[in-house]
């Protein structure tokens, strides 16, 4: 059940109407049909905010501040081309902080002047207003001119604007200058700027020679600078000392600290003491570290009595934890109830619980109905499920539709469904337009359909297909002429 829409504030009752009526009027100004308008979704931070804003103001000052709301809401509607939303001004203006700009800053037309520009500014370089709200946030409306310098410092040097704010978030517009000496440490040391402001997200620009710092230790200890960026996504330069920690702990249990680092993304440098544990209980139970590892990705070091009910289980069951572990990259531990239901399944339709596993790569457990419908279309229509799962490997359980189109075009073209399926390891259901143009190739140059799809990974190009068939008519030709 959708939660109660939040009642519209008495104040801002004409400032809703107008905007939930606006489209007559922007279509009009903008000489643009009135379906082109995008719709306005009114959400509920926005009549909080209002709630609260109201709260202590002069009935002139509430009038000058929905006239200032209804101008920016209405001006970027220019860079929206389906729904737009009020989230950028409760972002901007909801939870202020204490330097920020005050909505009511400068006069209506000082006002209204800048928001033109600013939204003038955001077509030109093709960027949404939610990309700067967010480096704005609590901050209200940027200073024009120094958007108009990140934004130009962006085109010239070639950078994505959203990898900069997203390390603004809630800072404001960058120092350029601290943005030039930001790109020429990365010009001089190869190292991918989107690598270092994933590990700034909302701290801002980096002190240099913290990076410095950094890029030494990793250098010096032959360790690729993403892995230990990726770990430290919005927590900032590591620690040298817990990384010297980290290092001496892989290389003395002959750990690849990648697959540390993977399993801490966001999560900063892992406790030493949980990682000895996670060891011991592996070594204990001759499980390989990798797959835990990869199963917590992102997740951090897992509970080891979480661990022993899957190992459990899967002893109990006489499951490979590894195409447990694999089915959950990324996803933690699974609930073992969860994996009853599975197993139950499988083994009530004779099913390898391997060739779902595999399917579900990455996908965690799936939906036992999804599974019936999958089983009842194979049966229904004499295909073995292997053949299925395996064309799915790690995307998940097909539609059944998709399957009926494909099933119809390989009994109208007489094609056995096992090569279509055998070619599209990994790929899910190909594109019926794709196999027209293939078979259509075939036909054109007697070729025998299975000899593609039996040495093809996906329906290759005819370009492909042309430059592989003749080199090897060229080859032929070559030892027909041979003395």
């Amino acid at each position: 059940m959708s939660p109660e829409k939040r009642q519209t504030p008495e104040e801002a009752r004409y400032l809703i109407r107008n905007l939930e009526r606006r489209k007559g009027l922007l279509a009009r100004i903008s000489k643009r049909e009135v379906g082109d308008i995008p719709d306005i979704v009114i959400k509920d931070t926005l009549l909080k905010f209002l709630d609260k804003k109201y709260k202590g103001m002069e009935q002139e000052e509430i009038k000058d501040l929905n006239k200032r709301l209804f101008a920016l809401i209405n001006r970027a509607a220019d860079l929206v081309t389906k729904k737009q939303d009020t989230a950028p001004v409760t972002s901007m203006y909801a939870c202020q902080y204490a330097d920020a700009r005050p909505i009511d800053e400068q006069s209506y037309g000082e006002f209204l002047e800048e928001v033109k520009t600013i939204i003038e500014l955001c077509k030109q370089h093709h960027i949404s207003l939610k990309s700067i709200t967010g480096m704005q946030h609590g901050l209200g409306v940027p200073d024009v001119k120094k958007l108009d310098g990140l934004l130009e410092w962006c085109t010239n040097n070639e950078v994505d604007l959203k990898s900069i704010t997203g390390m603004q978030n809630g800072l404001g517009v960058p120092d350029v200058k601290k943005l030039d000496g930001l790109l020429e440490w990365f010009t001089n040391n190869e190292v991918d700027l989107k690598s270092i402001t994933g590990m700034q997200n909302g701290l801002g620009v980096p002190d240099v020679k913290k990076l410095d710092g950094l890029l030494a230790w990793c250098k010096d200890n032959s360790v690729d600078i993403k892995s230990i960026t990726g770990m430290q996504s919005g927590l900032g330069v590591p620690d040298a000392k817990k990384l010297d920690n980290l290092l001496a702990w892989c290389k003395d249990n002959s750990v690849d600290i990648k697959s540390i680092t993977g399993m801490q993304v966001g999560l900063g440098v892992p406790d030493v003491k949980k990682l000895d544990g996670l060891l011991t209980w592996c070594t204990n139970n001759e499980v390989d570290l990798k797959s835990i590892t990869g199963m917590q990705m992102g997740l951090s070091v897992p509970d080891v009595k979480k661990l022993d009910d899957l190992l459990a289980w899967c002893q109990d069951n006489k499951v490979d934890l590894k195409s447990i572990t694999g089915m959950q990259t990324g996803l933690g531990v699974p609930d073992v109830k969860k994996l009853d239901g599975l197993l139950a399944w499988c083994k009530d339709n004779s099913v390898d619980i391997k060739s779902i596993t595999g399917m579900q790569s990455g996908l965690g457990v799936p939906d036992a109905k999804k599974l019936d419908n999958l089983l009842a279309w194979c049966k229904d229509n004499s295909v073995d499920i292997k053949s299925i799962t395996g064309m799915q490997v790690g995307l998940g359980v097909p539609d059944v539709k998709k399957l009926d189109g494909l099933l119809t075009w390989c009994t109208n073209n007489e094609v056995d469904l096992k090569s279509i399926t055998g070619m599209q390891m990994g790929l899910s259901v190909p594109d019926v337009k794709k196999l027209d143009d293939l078979l259509a190739w075939c036909q054109d140059n007697n070729v025998d359909l299975k000899s593609i799809t039996g040495m093809q990974v996906g329906i290759p190009s005819k370009d492909e297909l042309n430059k592989l068939f003749r080199g090897r008519r060229g080859d032929e030709s070559a030892v027909e002429q041979a003395p």
